[in-house]
């Protein structure tokens, strides 16, 4: 194929296998298909990144939006806590799924800290960890996805059928205490 006219962007597309193919076709002929990246070389006029707003390209001709972490987004604080057995990454703001705390909507939950990032300072000394807490608030108690439990043995007519839904607390982090050291 012959390259885009100019004002048509250059586009790759990528599939599960990370081909990442250039393409050199309009928009409207990619509409039905995954857009993963704007290559870098050519933004279309009137781009954020024209306008100095960093790396987020959103292109005017079929609203579609490229980003990449920027720097402030990069040097937020978050941090690793310790959940039902699980460990989540939260920032402020963040809602997640633990398994079941009994607690009302509304209600305020602790998290443990395993590690807390506070812009380039990382902490993951457990003394100084003991008192840093993830605060939360209790949005809804969910259920997870039925899953069905199948037992057969052949030859013997034995068939045995159970389902489970694990029952979740979904929460909203509202803050994380700051390391004093």
């Amino acid at each position: 194929m012959s390259p885009p006219p100019e004002g048509e962007p250059r586009l790759t597309l990528g599939h599960r296998t990370g081909s990442g193919l250039p393409l050199w076709l309009p928009f409207r002929i990619l509409d039905h298909r995954r857009v993963y990246a704007m290559l870098p070389s050519t933004s279309p006029p009137g781009s954020s990144r024209e306008a100095g707003g960093g790396p987020c390209v959103r292109t005017q001709a079929a609203g579609i939006e490229s980003s990449a972490p920027s720097k402030e987004s990069r040097y937020r604080m978050y941090a690793i806590v310790r959940a039902g057995g699980r460990q989540h990454k939260v920032a402020v703001g963040d809602v997640l799924e633990i398994d079941r705390v009994d607690a009302k909507p509304g209600d305020s939950v602790e998290l443990s800290t395993i590690l807390v990032v506070d812009g380039e300072a990382v902490t993951s000394d457990p003394w100084v960890l003991a008192g840093v807490k993830a605060h939360a608030e209790v949005v809804d108690q969910t259920k997870g996805e039925k899953l069905v439990i199948l037992r057969y043995k052949n030859k013997t007519g034995y068939r045995r059928r159970q389902g489970h839904r694990q029952k979740f607390t979904a929460v909203r982090i509202t803050s994380i205490d700051s390391v004093s050291k």
